[in-house]
């Protein structure tokens, strides 16, 4: 059966449709876990200088000495640091399904333009089928 160009391209988009989507689809399961589990999906180096009070330190100290070549700081010792490392931790479990958040409404959106793209193009290949079937 021979088929027509319209055809092809409608046939053709909505493949590449698709594609698109299972790819979104993944990226956007991921997301909700980042709102959901935010302490999984938060990177290892983020997540490991928030697991004891000398790695949280000595990240204060770097974070706060990298652009000052005399640095002087003194983080916080004691109880005041562990404080401060489980605030920073609240934060950054924060920040992250956030991020995450605001992530999976992109890609819903993107989500949506392809759906809908992918009816327009069915249908023009389906009306090119049936014109060139007669």
């Amino acid at each position: 059966m021979k088929k027509g160009w319209l055809e092809l391209y409608g046939l053709a988009v909505c493949f590449f449709n698709v594609i698109v989507f299972v790819i979104f689809t993944g990226i956007t399961v991921w997301n909700v876990m980042q709102i959901s589990m935010p302490g999984f999906t938060l990177d290892g180096y983020s997540w490991s200088q928030y697991q004891s009070n000398e790695a949280f330190r000595e990240s204060m100290v770097n974070r706060y000495c990298c652009t000052n070549v005399n640095c002087s700081y003194e983080p916080p010792e004691g109880d005041a640091l562990t404080a401060a490392r489980e605030v920073a931790y609240d934060q950054a479990l924060v920040a992250e399904s956030r991020s995450g958040f605001q992530n999976a409404l992109q890609n819903l959106i993107i989500l949506i333009i392809n759906c809908l793209l992918f009816v327009v193009h069915w249908r023009i290949a389906s009306r090119a089928r049936l014109h060139t079937e007669h």
